[in-house]
């Protein structure tokens, strides 16, 4: 077979010798189409003779190329993935001209004339050429498409009004990846999204999930697909881009030897990680149960379109706007929006405004702003329903009467986001004696805490006989190095 092949080509060689100096081979389209034969035909790998059983391997190019033209794109980035060889042939060309076509709008005379231009200067294209132009185009008409429909920024919230329509346009869902202790990936996919006032809230559960013991990082991306139909929507086999939104080391066993569930039944424990995470364990097992986390919306949309799967994408940093006129410049005219929620719904939500810190409030390290005093009945707000946190996963429903996601938003006296939060918060409670009507009477409290580096958020509240709950402490804290690095002061 090899001597027939080489024969063969042998054969053609001189039969386009013989042929180089007639007229017909005189013209520009003949002489590029021979050269590239010839081309092709000298680098050529003869076959060789198969001994045992043949496997895909033993194709010639030709033959996988001819199957590669069945898949479609998301088929042909997977191939590519296998080996060098099937790169190569996954890249050509040929094959990602007729995608361009159907997806990235390219029109044939333009891709024509491209090619045409290229021969004329004696270059090829790349051999992976269209998949690129392809695949750039795809991403740059869904950011423009995306991007367009944000608008403008909500004063209530200092989020852009359409931020969830912008981010269901451009088809973004979420994967959860776990890291086990070899480097290897362990991809959960979202099964569900919730939005709200001021976050998104998504969850993955598995019935098959790595354990516990075996993660060693844990990872968020927003998948962003690229190839849409013509109402908008992504096809459900588009290849897609990952962007990465979070990610931190977790030692599990030493992580609960410090940490304390937030939440708890019957069935599971909660326990909430760093960034907004949310881990549920199974009671019976100490295994994972499910995860759920909240992304406030604020640059959601940037960070998922323009970060990439090795960097979390940066905003663009504050602009400082120092003010020397003003003698208490950043610590006056916050409003402060609250919001409590389950999963899916909204339990109570209000903003404050006109908020500002005394001179005396000016604490170590912290300026307090206090909300609601418990001293001025008519501050205290009573909350419409019972504060717990629903569960479920694909066999198991339950509901945590001691827990509930919290997501509190700051704006300064510009109406930026000065300060964001979103997280799982315990509710804990203790007997403290007040007095009523000159009579000492043992009232139960209740206690809630939301802090990071930059503010905290700390409130008490009560119940009545019929258990329905009222805030009768609410007070805001923002680091003072936080306060300094926005507005340029020098506060200590």
């Amino acid at each position: 077979m090899a001597s027939r092949h080489r024969h063969q080509l042998r054969q053609y060689l001189d039969t386009h010798k013989n042929r180089k100096s007639s007229p017909e081979a005189s013209s520009p389209g003949s002489s590029s189409r021979s050269s590239r034969a010839v081309d092709y035909l000298s680098r050529r790998k003869v076959p060789t003779k198969i001994v045992g059983r043949a496997s895909i391997n033993d194709l010639p190019d030709e033959i996988l190329l001819k199957i590669f033209g069945y898949l479609d794109a998301q088929g042909l980035l997977t191939a590519g993935q296998i080996c060098q060889r099937w790169k190569a042939l996954a890249n050509d060309n040929f094959l990602w001209n007729k995608i361009c076509e159907r997806f990235a709008a390219i029109p044939t005379v333009s891709r024509q004339q491209q090619q045409q231009q290229q021969e004329a200067r004696g270059e090829r294209l790349p051999a992976s050429h269209w998949k690129k132009m392809c695949l750039k185009k795809c991403e740059e008409e869904r950011n423009k498409r995306a991007f367009k429909l944000l608008g403008k920024v909500n004063p209530y919230s200092g989020i852009p009004k359409n931020a969830e329509k912008a981010i269901k346009s451009a088809g973004i869902s979420f994967q959860l990846s776990m890291v086990d202790r070899q480097g290897k990936e362990n991809p959960l996919y979202s099964r569900d999204i919730f939005y709200h006032c001021m976050c998104l809230s998504v969850r993955w559960y598995d019935l098959q999930v790595l354990p516990l013991k075996e993660i060693c990082n844990v990872k968020i991306f927003s998948c962003n697909p690229l190839f849409f139909m013509s109402d908008g929507r992504p096809y459900s086999n588009s290849p897609y881009q990952r962007s990465l939104l979070m990610s931190f080391d977790l030692k599990w066993e030493d992580y609960k030897r410090t940490a304390a569930p937030i939440g708890a039944d019957d069935m599971v424990d909660l326990y909430s990680l760093p960034q907004g995470l949310l881990v549920a364990v199974w009671k019976a097992d100490s295994e994972l149960a499910f995860v759920s986390v909240g992304l406030h919306l604020n640059g959601l949309l940037q960070k998922c379109l323009k970060g990439n799967p090795t960097e979390i994408y940066t905003v663009p940093a504050h602009k400082i706007r120092p003010d020397d006129i003003d003698s208490k410049y950043g610590l006056h005219d916050y409003s402060c929006t609250i919001e409590f929620r389950t999963m899916r719904q909204s339990i109570w939500h209000y903003q404050f405004r006109n908020l500002y810190c005394k001179a005396d409030k000016m604490g170590p390290g912290f300026a307090e702003f206090p909300i609601i005093r418990r001293d001025v009945p008519s501050d205290h707000a009573m909350l419409p329903k019972k504060l717990n946190f629903p569960w479920k996963t694909e066999a198991f429903k339950g509901t945590v009467e001691n827990g509930i996601w919290l997501d509190v938003t700051v704006m300064d006296e510009k109406k930026e986001i000065f300060w964001h939060k979103s997280s799982a918060v315990k509710i804990t409670s203790q007997m403290m004696q007040s007095n009523l009507n000159f009579e000492f009477t043992n009232q139960e409290i209740f206690h809630i805490t939301c802090a990071d580096d930059k503010g905290k958020i700390y409130m008490e509240m009560s119940q009545n006989d019929q258990k329905e709950f009222f805030i009768i402490v609410l007070d805001l804290m923002l680091s003072l190095v936080a306060v300094n690095d926005w507005f340029g002061t020098k506060y200590s």
